[in-house]
């Protein structure tokens, strides 16, 4: 008899080995959370190592594409050769992340989701990246092959319009979600005290979940900073969790640092555990994430969910997700950012702040982003069988 369940492929590759990263998390949650709907989908993953070590790897079949011996584009030719040889078909083929080769469409499947997340960088006017680098000419001619895009805002799902030049009913929103560790913890005063111990965090401060990279905003927050303390004397310091990427701009940074004398004020936090991100959200006095661009803006998030007020940039998928409930900001502006993390002085502000911020994150679960991706898997399914 015949598996009347759906069949669907997963291109799980950005997921190998990459647990902390902010793709692999959204990949390794849903596809976690879709083992709920076993009786539905017959799901495979397909990627490019065996990782026997990983527990989710081995909740489901498996294809591993095997890696051609090439000196150059191994990878495209790879998941090329994959899909002229294999035998497997599938309903649906999902690109969980968004990068696509231009061999895409010959998926061995009916129909292709294509998590895009956003248009890119310059879809919010932001344009230090340039134009967009994921996004070749040849994948464009033949993006009339995806059946359904994924963005992960409102902001996400225009953007994606504007991009690839599709209609709005073939896109559609599916939010991130957090772990549900990401809550208001007691005795604030142990944990500054534990936090101190093991990573030299010192409170009061104000907290920024960031790597060093351009669009996180990091050169206006540091001179916003410095106006906040020297204007209103507090014994703030500034912590980073996240630090250094991109080099150049990381360099830029922490001269910046110690140019404006703030090397004892700002603190680059090292390696933080997942077991301890909440208890630093939770330790913060406030929360600062005046980015240029984000596509979602998971870190604000996180920080409303465990209660902690949050100051933000005025950009569109940010005021989406917090719903508002935020001191928010032009990120172009110093003065205006060092003016909101003023306002974030007052306690019966902050209080507001919070109380609202904790009912916001309650929308994003990452039950709800799986059961939306079923939901548009399953009405995939029902069109074949017109």
């Amino acid at each position: 008899m015949a598996d009347p369940r759906i069949k669907v492929a997963i291109d799980t590759t950005f997921m190998d080995r990459r647990q902390a990263k902010g793709t692999a998390i959204w990949i390794r949650q849903i596809v976690s959370e879709l083992q709920k709907y076993r009786d539905e989908f017959d799901i495979t993953l397909v990627h490019r190592e065996k990782i026997p070590e990983d527990p989710l790897y081995n909740s489901f079949k498996e294809i591993i594409i095997p890696r051609l011996p090439l000196p150059k584009f191994a990878g495209f030719f790879s998941e090329l050769f994959f899909f002229l040889t294999t035998r497997e078909r599938f309903d649906i083929y999902y690109y969980s992340y968004s990068r696509l080769y231009p061999i895409f469409w010959l998926a061995p499947a009916k129909k292709i989701v294509y998590a895009a997340m956003d248009g890119g960088p310059h879809t919010a006017n932001y344009t230090a990246y340039g134009t967009n680098p994921k996004v070749s000419w040849l994948t464009r001619r033949l993006i009339r092959y995806v059946d359904i895009f994924i963005a992960i805002s409102d902001f996400g799902s225009e953007g994606i319009q504007q991009v690839y030049n599709v209609s709005s009913n073939r896109v559609r929103t599916v939010y991130c979600g957090i772990a549900t560790y990401f809550k208001p913890l007691e005795n604030k005063k142990a944990i500054a005290t534990e936090l101190l111990e093991k990573y030299g965090i010192h409170s009061p401060y104000i907290l920024d979940v960031s790597r060093f990279d351009p669009h996180k905003n990091i050169l206006n927050l540091i001179h916003a900073f410095k106006m906040f303390i020297d204007e209103n004397h507090t014994s703030h310091s500034l912590v980073f969790v996240g630090g250094r990427h991109m080099p150049d701009y990381s360099d830029e940074v922490e001269k910046l640092i110690h140019d404006l004398g703030l090397s004892e004020l700002v603190y680059i936090a090292p390696f933080i555990t997942d077991e301890d991100l909440p208890k630093v959200y939770n330790a913060a006095d406030f929360f600062v994430f005046p980015s240029f661009y984000e596509g979602f803006g998971m870190p604000a998030v996180e920080a409303m969910a465990c209660g902690t007020p949050v100051l933000i940039s005025n950009i569109a998928a940010l005021t989406e997700v917090t719903a508002g409930f935020a001191e928010i900001v032009d990120p172009h502006s110093p003065a205006a950012i060092a003016f909101g993390m003023k306002k974030l002085l007052n306690p019966e502000y902050k209080r507001g702040l919070s109380e609202q911020g904790l009912e916001r994150a309650k929308v994003f679960t990452w039950a709800g982003s799986a059961r939306s991706i079923a939901d548009i898997f399953r009405s995939l399914a029902a069109s074949l069988d017109k």
